[in-house]
């Protein structure tokens, strides 16, 4: 991201953490890597135009959509299975120079949930998506303190701009729900930097991040079923006060390409993040449980963030059809099971 700003552009989608230097391009890219611009631009990996890899057979290949096809699909979402990513050729747009951010907070998650889906269906959003904080971010973030026992609920509007602001009232006319709102103005650049806010907040602290810090795909009509689940299994006094919820939406008219990026079968889609962190509930069990509450709401594993013990036959529900495409590559690109064999998890 940063060296793509040095020339005033930016991937259409860069997955949280990415943007932040936390995450290699490649490691993003063998799992597809989706953020909130996925309703309009799909995934990083649907961005890729070509790939320079290693095979498990220790050949340096380049790959596209026209040019051994089988690798270059096989290599995207497909976990390094096959190929390790080493270079890759994607699709810019121009960045925007400045962004204004608006933080609706509401009481509940629901009401956040509900807000979040008119602003996706307004269209007009750059960025939207809903976090739920405890208390030990409020300061991070500068929004007001739950009530005890609660998440504070936050819906994130963001828009983008050049030289003039957006129209505020125009904007928000729609959105009633909230009970505060905060409005920040910042470079696009500064903005970045801004949401390594509660990662300085953790080092500050010397939190060390534990249990499950990963992601499921919901889909939408079971978003809210999901959640309540969520926090009835993980109660915020047994999970710490670093926990948090985010929701995302990654599914949109333009429809995701990539195809071992997996999602569940329903006509739209919320994708939720729980963060578990400092949780005394940090178990393996712990994170099986997480999983198995994705499972009973229709729900499925979100690409690239497995945090729970994966077995044989997880993987295999996961990329359901893709997954003897998958196979066939492996075999023809690392015949010798040099690399990761996710038949031998456990």
């Amino acid at each position: 991201m940063e060296e793509s700003l040095r020339y005033s552009l930016m991937p259409p989608v860069t997955p949280y953490g990415g943007e932040l230097g936390f995450l290699s391009v490649g490691g993003v890219l063998a799992t597809g890597g989706a953020n909130s611009r996925s309703v309009t631009y799909g995934l990083m990996s649907d961005n890729v135009a070509r790939l320079e890899v290693v095979t498990g057979a220790g050949e340096t290949l380049t790959c596209s959509p026209s040019d051994r096809a089988d690798l270059f699909f096989a290599a995207l979402g497909g976990y390094g299975q096959s190929a390790i990513i080493t270079q890759a050729t994607l699709e810019l747009i121009p960045a925007p120079k400045n962004v204004r951010v608006y933080w609706l907070f509401h009481h509940t998650m629901q009401e956040a949930i509900h807000a979040l889906r008119s602003a996706l269906a307004e269209g007009i959003w750059d960025q939207a998506d809903v976090l739920g904080y405890q208390h030990s971010y409020t300061d991070a973030i500068r929004a007001p303190s739950p009530r005890d026992g609660e998440l504070i609920n936050t819906l994130r509007l963001t828009a983008f701009h050049r030289e003039s602001p957006p129209d505020d009232e125009a904007l928000l006319r729609n959105f009633r729900s909230h009970f505060s709102i905060r409005i920040e103005d910042v470079s696009f650049r500064d903005s970045l930097l801004k949401k390594r806010a509660f990662y300085d907040l953790l080092d500050r602290e010397k939190v060390r991040m534990q249990g499950p810090h990963r992601g499921v795909a919901i889909p939408d009509d079971n978003m809210e079923a999901f959640l309540s689940a969520l926090l009835e299994k993980f109660p915020l006094d047994r999970v710490g006060p670093y926990w948090h919820v985010h929701c995302v939406p990654i599914s949109g008219p333009v429809g995701l390409q990539t195809p071992l990026f997996r999602l569940p079968a329903a006509e739209s889609w919320g994708v939720v993040c729980p963060w578990l962190g400092m949780a005394q509930e940090h178990s393996p069990q712990a994170s099986r449980d997480l999983y198995q509450l994705a499972l009973d709401n229709g729900g499925m594993l979100l690409g690239g963030l497995t945090g729970w013990p994966m077995l044989p036959d997880d993987w295999k529900a996961y990329f359901g059809p893709a997954w003897n495409e998958l196979q066939r590559a492996k075999h023809k690109y690392d015949p010798n099971n040099v690399l990761q064999s996710l038949t031998n998890t456990g």
